[in-house]
């Protein structure tokens, strides 16, 4: 029996290769209810906004809420006591987390956040939060999410820092910090751990159509499904039987939806244009498409792809799309 892709996924993330928590991921117990005291404490909840803005203020992450992050077991969130019947009211769930936010910090932090909620097994929920990397507001005077424990307290600024949640107590601090996120995106394959292709998606019958020109898309279908444009390193064919260089390929694009309309469409844009002259006949395209049960994995999907390879036109398109301004400021709450 296969393990479900959510199943396998949440494994994944807290594989115990990585033993436990790292600077892009984090694992919480419950959103509100303390173990401890057997009862609801808003410091449970406190601790996990200040972990977002840390995230957001660094390079974004996952906060899985639902494992227990002292023994690594599942404990699910239904003890936060949001329910509908015997579910999870999912939607009270995150209207709690949206409004410890906005009390906690600023209000365009919610733009940076998704939720995705996982049945591990029976009575036990998981909630993936994910948050974004915060883009630079050159109009802010600190381009910084703020955390605050309470209205009467001044705001603060923290980054994440492998395992944990760091404060930048100095201006100098909040300087060299802005000025290290600031840097170009990394380039090639990424080193976290939610950098996961699932088997189903690798076993795919995936279909590889050689050198991409436009004359391919008379040969695409119309139906839905995952693609990748890949490339070879030019003039590799040239070199010795056997060098390195001639078993490199570079991931330049990973997208899902009709197959052929999407392939049309890509034809007309200059980043495309410019790819396939840059790499000739070393530019390749690749598609699998899905059966109509594979079909609510599409999104999901894309994603693993785009989180493993880390092409380089999905990263140039996210960096021109997403101006999302974080409005946060340095010094005390205004009164």
């Amino acid at each position: 029996m296969s393990i479900p892709i959510d199943k396998e996924y949440l494994e994944n993330l807290v594989d115990e290769r990585f033993n436990d928590e790292s600077k892009c991921v984090e694992w919480k117990s419950h959103l509100r209810y303390d173990l401890n005291q057997d009862k609801n404490n808003p410091d449970i909840t406190a601790k996990i906004i200040k972990t977002i803005t840390a995230f957001a203020n660094t390079d974004g992450g996952k906060l899985l809420v639902g494992i227990n992050e002292k023994n690594n077991s599942w404990t699910g969130i239904e003890k936060d006591g949001f329910r509908n019947g015997s579910e999870i009211d999912k939607d009270e769930w995150i209207r709690h987390v949206e409004d410890k936010i906005i009390f906690h910090s600023d209000k365009s932090l919610l733009n940076l956040i998704s939720y995705k909620f996982v049945k591990y097994e029976k009575n036990k929920t998981v909630a993936i939060i994910t948050i974004e990397r915060g883009a630079v507001d050159s109009n802010s005077s600190l381009p910084l999410l703020p955390f605050r424990e309470a209205i009467e307290k001044s705001d603060t600024y923290w980054m994440r820092a492998e395992k944990r949640d760091t404060e930048l107590t100095t201006m100098n601090r909040v300087k060299e910090h802005i000025r290290q996120r600031n840097q170009p995106l990394h380039r090639g394959w990424p080193v976290n751990n939610f950098a996961y292709l699932t088997k189903d998606l690798m076993s795919q019958k995936w279909k590889d159509m050689g050198v991409c020109h436009s004359s391919l898309y008379e040969r695409l279908p119309g139906a839905t499904g995952l693609y990748l444009y890949y490339a070879k390193v030019p003039h590799s064919d040239s070199l010795p039987k056997g060098s390195i260089f001639t078993e490199f390929s570079n991931v330049i694009y990973a997208g899902s939806g009709n197959i052929r309309d999407r392939f049309r469409a890509h034809e007309n844009e200059a980043d495309f244009e410019l790819a396939r002259e840059t790499y000739d006949n070393n530019y390749y395209y690749v598609y699998c498409l899905l059966k109509d049960e594979d079909l609510d994995k599409l999104k999901l999907w894309e994603g693993q792809l785009i989180d493993m390879f880390s092409p380089s036109l999905n990263l140039k398109r996210e960096a021109v799309s997403r101006k999302i301004p974080i409005s946060g400021k340095l010094g005390p709450k205004k009164k």
